[in-house]
């Protein structure tokens, strides 16, 4: 069960912080998805400030 805990925090963070879209929903259609994390926001990739303040509410939210 750690491993995939791991994984999954290892691809939400290239996501958000290498590539710069949301960590939980990757900024693909977050309406749909009810996402917590970007607030709707679809302006993706984000700047280096907005990923590291997605990032932060993540790990938050998931506490990962």
């Amino acid at each position: 069960m750690e491993i995939k805990k791991n994984i999954k925090k290892f691809l939400a963070w290239k996501r958000c912080i290498v590539f710069g879209f949301c960590p939980n929903c990757n900024s693909d259609a977050p309406e749909l998805y009810d996402c917590s994390i970007c607030h709707y926001d679809t302006r993706s990739p984000f700047n280096k400030k907005q990923r590291k303040i997605l990032w932060n509410r993540f790990k938050e939210d998931k506490n990962v």
